[in-house]
């Protein structure tokens, strides 16, 4: 149980969660990737947030794991914050695209673009190609609109093992998004967490 206003007892909460997962894991022995979300996990976890950009060291409460540490882990962070993806604008004549590309030097942080759903409208099929850094309609730049195109997200590999190769691993959790029992469209989660996620909006306790 987390109280509303033990902010710190909380945290203290979700550390000793993680400490378990993590080691849990590892004692499986296989290799194993960890995706985590940003939105719904990372913020409860500093270490997840790679502020410092401290690759392949997580800081957990008293605890500070190393590949050394969990030779089997791998973990991976997804994010939907548009503060952290690139603007995206191509002017060819394929009006959609999807896959990962990389953005300046970066090494360990990449961007997916996931397949257009079927069910998308024809407006916002095409949304892809209008970029937010551009014009507006009185001339001002439009840095402060936010990107159109939903389907971006970034992937950060922020621990990986010993002659890992980081675009592998970003490749894997996003294709891990393209594996569904019922349909072709990519989703936010690997299933069957999508489908999870689905079940747990649509159930009360």
């Amino acid at each position: 149980k987390f109280g509303r206003n033990k902010q710190e007892e909380n945290m203290n909460k979700f550390s000793m969660f993680f400490t378990n997962v993590f080691e849990q894991i590892d004692r499986i022995g296989e290799p194993t990737l960890l995706i985590a979300e940003s939105e719904t996990t990372a913020h409860k976890l500093p270490a997840l947030q790679n502020q410092h950009l401290a690759f392949d060291k997580l800081r957990v409460g008293n605890e500070t794991y190393t590949p050394e540490r969990l030779p089997n882990l791998r973990i991976v962070r997804t994010s939907l914050d548009v503060k952290r993806q690139p603007h995206y604008y191509h002017e060819t004549e394929q009006k959609t695209t999807q896959g990962l590309f990389s953005w300046g030097d970066a090494k360990r942080t990449l961007y997916a673009i996931k397949k257009t759903p079927q069910t998308v409208s024809f407006k916002s099929k095409f949304a892809s190609q209008a970029s937010r850094h551009g014009e507006d309609g009185d001339g001002r730049t439009a840095d402060h609109v936010v990107r159109p195109i939903a389907q971006l997200d970034e992937i950060s590999v922020i621990f990986m093992q010993a002659g890992d190769e980081p675009r592998d691993l970003a490749a894997a959790a996003h294709r891990f998004r393209s594996t569904h029992a019922q349909y072709d469209d990519d989703t936010r989660q690997p299933f069957p967490l999508h489908e999870l996620r689905l079940l747990g909006r649509g159930g009360t306790f």
